[in-house]
């Protein structure tokens, strides 16, 4: 059936979407949810922003309907899509018009490019050391356990746009070359899932503002890449594995006069 069929004629000559791809890989809520985010981007949200039924779409992309609503309550979640009882799911366009969002997570580098800027990342320090406080108590390890510690700075054109210190527990790394950890320092995601197998898949965090005078490496930092903000927003988060095993810990600080960030959220209100 063709997902177009119910638009009017006078704008057959702009390009219709295309149909999404059938699923054919293990991962099936994944590569279903890549599809229908490929299908909602070949929109053209002049014509329509309305999504087909969810039995038309289901029998496209081969997949059955309890799957497809498990995707759509996701993307539903993240602000991408919007449901009107009784009239259908429709595509949200200011979605697209949001650089940077704490949902979903994206890495520094995409931000960075999304905002407009031109991205890079320094490795600053990599070592092993005892786990701070804070780090052993919400990574779960006792006090004397060590960790694999990263600082990085992420500038946008050469300015300071974020500065992070990342925590892996050594229990995952042993055996591990961690010089590798340098052909992956703009996301220890990757190296955590090339070095272990661990894919991080959510993440807990907590938000904080913090001044400038609080934290000494800012102020270094600060000599060398010059900045007008004296805040920054501290995001403090706990990442998990697929089986939720808290595996890296993540302290980030931002400047929000770069990298400003935006968040679709649902108002759930009980109206009389």
């Amino acid at each position: 059936m063709d997902f177009t069929s119910n638009q009017s004629s006078k704008h057959q000559n702009k390009k219709n979407p295309s149909n999404p791809k059938k699923i054919e890989k293990i991962d099936l809520k994944q590569q279903t949810k890549h599809s229908i985010v490929e299908y909602i981007k070949s929109f053209d949200l002049s014509i329509s922003s309305k999504l087909p039924r969810e039995e038309e779409l289901a029998k496209m992309l081969g997949v059955s309907r309890i799957t497809l609503r498990s995707v759509l309550d996701d993307l539903a979640a993240d602000g991408m899509i919007f449901r009107i009882h009784g009239k259908g799911t429709f595509i949200n366009p200011q979605f697209f018009t949001m650089k940077a969002s704490f949902n979903p997570v994206i890495h520094f580098f995409d931000m960075i490019r999304n905002s407009g800027y031109t991205p890079s990342v320094k490795l600053l320090s990599s070592l092993i050391e005892p786990a701070p406080h804070e780090v052993s108590k919400k990574l779960n390890l006792s006090p004397e356990e060590q960790v694999f510690a990263l600082e990085k700075i992420f500038l946008a054109d050469n300015k300071l746009c974020a500065f992070t210190k990342d925590y892996i527990p050594m229990k995952y790394l042993q055996d591990v070359d961690l010089k590798e950890a340098n052909n992956f320092h703009y996301s220890l995601f990757y190296f955590l899932y090339e070095a272990t197998g661990r894919k991080i898949t959510w993440d807990q965090v907590e938000l904080n503002a913090v001044s400038l005078q609080e934290v000494p490496i800012l102020q270094k930092l600060k000599k060398e890449f010059p900045s007008n903000t004296s805040g920054y927003l501290l995001l403090k988060g706990i990442n998990y594995d697929e089986n939720n095993e808290a595996c890296l810990y993540a302290t980030e600080y931002i400047d929000t006069t770069v990298l400003k960030f935006n968040q679709i959220r649902k108002r759930i209100f009980d109206f009389p």
